[in-house]
C-alpha cells in the first residue's frame, strides 16, 4: 500500500523580530540565561525549537532580525515520525511557523500572517520521499545491494554507508538521491516511546525500501519554484519519477544477443561485445563514444551498456521492474488510524 510525503524542508518567513532579538538580547545580558537568550545572543543566531516526540527545527534569525530560516523534517517536527506523512506543502509550512513563532513567542505582523498562508514563503529545500513495500526484510537488503551494483557505474557521484545506505551526487548544491531501507533507520535512531501507534509504524517499516529525493534551492529556482505556493504535489511525484527512469536500470532480460533492425551495425557490434561480458573500453572505444551508442542501445532496447554484463547477471531481483514500480498516496491504515492527520 502507498505511502509517500514530504520530508525535510528549508523555508526562509518574513518576519521583523527586530525587537523580539533586543528583548533577548537584554535578558541574557542581566543573567535571564536560557537556551533561546543564549542562542539569540550569539553570532549564529540559530535556535532548536522541540516539535512533537522529541523532534526538533533549526531556526535562524538571518536578513538583520527580518527573517526567519525553518529546517526541519516536517513530518516528524509536526508528528514525531515521518512514515507516514503528507504531499500538501502549504498546509505543513503553516503549522510549523504558527508553531515555531508560539515556542519562540514572536508575534507576525498581519501582512506576515497573509504572506505565510498565502504560500509566500521562500522555498530553499524539499524531500520528496516514495516507499517501496517488500516481501520481506530480505528483499529490501537485496534491492539496496543490486542497486548498489549497477549505479555505481553511472557517471555521478555515488557513496554508500555499512551497504545500508546509497547515495547518489550527496553533497550536490542541485539535488541528490538517496536509497535505504527504512527498519535499518529506526532501529539506529528509535520512535519515540510515547508516540502513538509506534508498534504499527514500525512494523510497517520493516519490509518498507524508501527512496528520498532532495531538492535543493537552485535547482527550484532553475524550475520557477521560488515559493511554497509555486510547488505542487504533482510537480514532486514527475520529478521523483524522472530521477529514477533517469538512472537507466535493467533487469537480467537479454540473456542471448539478437540483430536490433531499428539501430545501425555498429551500435548492433557495440551490443554483441556488451552481451558476451567484453570491456567495451578496452576495443579502442572512447568515453564520448560510448556514451553516444550507450544513448542509441538505450533508446532502442531499454538495455543500459554502460552496466558490465556479469553485474547484470549477478542481479537476483528485477531492479528496474521494482524501481519502476514506485506509486504514490496514502496508506489507508494509516489514515484510519489519524497518524498524520494534523498534517493534512
Amino acid at each position: 500500500m502507498a505511502s509517500s510525503l514530504l520530508d525535510t524542508i528549508k523555508i526562509v518567513v518574513d518576519c521583523d523580530h527586530k525587537k523580539w532579538m533586543e528583548k533577548q538580547q537584554r535578558k541574557h545580558n542581566s543573567e535571564g540565561r536560557n537556551k533561546i537568550t543564549k542562542a539569540a545572543s550569539s553570532s549564529y543566531k540559530k535556535i532548536s525549537v522541540p516539535g512533537a516526540y522529541g523532534a526538533r527545527a533549526v531556526v535562524k534569525s538571518a536578513r538583520n532580525a527580518t527573517k526567519l530560516v525553518i529546517e526541519c523534517s516536517a513530518p516528524k517536527f509536526l508528528t514525531g515520525q515521518n512514515v507516514f506523512g503528507s504531499e500538501k506543502l502549504q498546509p505543513q509550512v503553516t503549522t510549523i511557523v504558527k508553531k515555531v513563532c508560539h515556542y519562540l513567542d514572536i508575534r507576525l505582523s498581519p501582512q506576515e500572517r497573509k504572506n505565510v498562508e498565502d504560500g509566500l514563503v521562500a522555498l530553499h529545500r524539499i524531500d520528496v520521499v516514495g516507499h517501496l513495500k517488500m516481501k520481506n526484510r530480505d528483499m529490501v537488503d537485496k534491492l539496496l545491494r543490486n542497486l548498489k551494483m549497477q549505479i555505481m557505474f553511472l557517471d555521478r557521484t555515488t557513496s554508500n554507508y555499512n551497504d545500508q545506505t546509497l547515495y547518489i551526487d550527496q553533497n550536490s548544491d542541485w539535488k541528490s538521491l538517496k536509497f535505504y531501507g527504512k527498519a535499518a533507520e529506526v532501529n539506529f535512531r528509535p520512535l519515540d516511546e510515547a508516540l502513538p501507534h509506534r508498534d504499527y509504524i514500525e512494523r510497517y517499516c520493516e519490509d518498507l525500501f524508501r527512496i528520498e529525493l532532495v531538492l535543493r534551492r537552485r535547482f527550484l529556482k532553475a524550475r520557477g519554484i521560488k515559493y511554497v505556493r509555486d510547488w505542487a504535489q504533482q510537480i514532486g511525484r514527475e520529478i521523483l519519477r524522472a530521477e529514477i527512469s533517469n538512472l537507466s536500470l535493467t533487469d537480467n532480460s537479454l540473456k542471448q544477443f539478437e540483430h536490433q533492425p531499428n539501430m545501425g551495425s555498429l551500435p548492433n557490434c557495440i551490443l554483441a561485445l556488451h552481451n558476451a561480458g567484453v570491456d567495451l573500453h578496452s576495443v579502442g572505444f572512447t568515453q564520448r563514444q560510448l556514451k553516444a551508442h550507450a544513448k542509441t542501445i538505450r533508446s532502442a532496447i531499454d538495455v543500459n551498456i554502460n552496466t558490465p554484463r556479469s553485474v547484470q547477471l549477478l542481479s537476483d531481483v528485477p531492479v528496474r521492474k521494482i524501481m519502476h514500480s514506485l506509486r504514490f498516496g496514502k496508506n489507508r491504515k494509516a489514515v484510519a488510524l489519524g497518524i498524520a492527520e494534523i498534517l493534512s
